[in-house]
């Protein structure tokens, strides 16, 4: 029987002492304040975890255990929280029914920057000089300047706010401060002229690996591409910096592709306590026709998210 334990006493600096990558995806320290446990399995493995609601997240991000271990791990899991419906797995290398093939992104930060674009196509090497140069040209010289967390006004992040409404429709719903505790943001790039801002950009640093939280730009002045700018000068410090491993997370957006991106597959989803309590119910029903199988679901599982867990469950 796999051996788990509850880990309570130095918890934070045992999970940083443990946790590969160090990426803030899996430092529950930094996004959950002291609402988490942390687990050692076996006789080396450790997983944190956050519970809210009726969904438990786990410290699995691009971290690859073996399927039955995870499997007896995630029992038990819903054994510790019995209230929980769910567990979410966010891009992990651990294969596990129900979780979706996904891609991931990341950059490899040599040495050098000029090492760095010694890989780079030649159209993406010309774009870098070319777009800041017609910005010069035709709107006014710019700076990009880095800012810690602490020195970013909340006019920054409301203006990000604004400009992410405008291309993407996205509320977030949250205060300035609000926004930058829960994506773990610890600096700033803006790039701006004497009058306006172009670009905002938000990372999360820890230790070497740094996550690229997200950015925009101002809609007036696209056909420049400031974001790309941006994106560039940001590669170009963190290298300058000594960091290591730049984190993208998926999707398949240009920018993550052109500028030496390193896509692998992962696996994101969510696992059901259904599918480790109640096996042998959900194999019978998986037997039956579709049409009474929709009858039974319509009958007892009135809500549509009940529906797509379960219909998850047994295709």
């Amino acid at each position: 029987m796999l051996n788990i334990t509850q880990i309570t006493n130095n918890k934070d600096k045992i999970l940083q002492e443990n946790i590969l990558p160090n990426v803030c995806w899996n430092r529950f320290d930094l996004r959950y304040d002291d609402d988490w446990d942390l687990f050692k399995i076996g006789n080396e493995y450790c997983v944190a975890s956050h519970c809210d609601g009726g969904t438990i997240t786990v410290s699995m991000y691009l971290r690859e255990l073996n399927s039955d271990i995870f499997n007896e791990f995630a029992k038990y899991l819903f054994e510790f929280y019995p209230h929980a419906k769910q567990i979410w797995v966010l891009h992990t290398y651990t294969t596990v029914k129900n979780l979706e093939p996904a891609v991931h992104w990341h950059v490899d930060l040599p040495k050098t920057i000029e090492e760095f674009n010694s890989t780079l196509s030649h159209r993406v090497r010309y774009n870098t000089k070319w777009y800041p140069k017609k910005i010069r040209e035709n709107i006014d010289e710019y700076t990009i300047k880095y800012m810690n967390v602490d020195d970013c006004s909340d006019e920054i992040v409301n203006l990000y706010f604004k400009w992410k409404n405008q291309t993407h429709g996205t509320n977030y719903g949250l205060t300035p401060r609000e926004y930058l505790k829960k994506f773990c943001v610890t600096g700033v790039y803006v790039m701006e002229t004497e009058t306006e801002v172009l670009a905002i950009g938000f990372i999360c640093e820890t230790g070497e690996n740094v996550f690229f939280e997200n950015f925009s730009y101002n809609q007036k002045y696209a056909k420049y591409s400031p974001g790309m700018i941006l994106y560039y000068y940001l590669i170009s410090d963190l290298i300058a910096r000594g960091k290591k491993k730049l984190y993208l997370l998926g999707g398949n957006l240009e920018y993550k592709k052109h500028f030496n991106g390193i896509a692998t597959t992962t696996y994101t989803g969510n696992i059901y306590r259904e599918q480790f309590f109640y096996p042998k119910y959900i194999a019978v029903l998986a037997h039956l026709t579709p049409k009474f199988l929709h009858k039974f679901v319509k009958m007892l599982l009135p809500h549509t998210s009940h529906k797509r867990a379960f219909y998850a469950l047994v295709k």
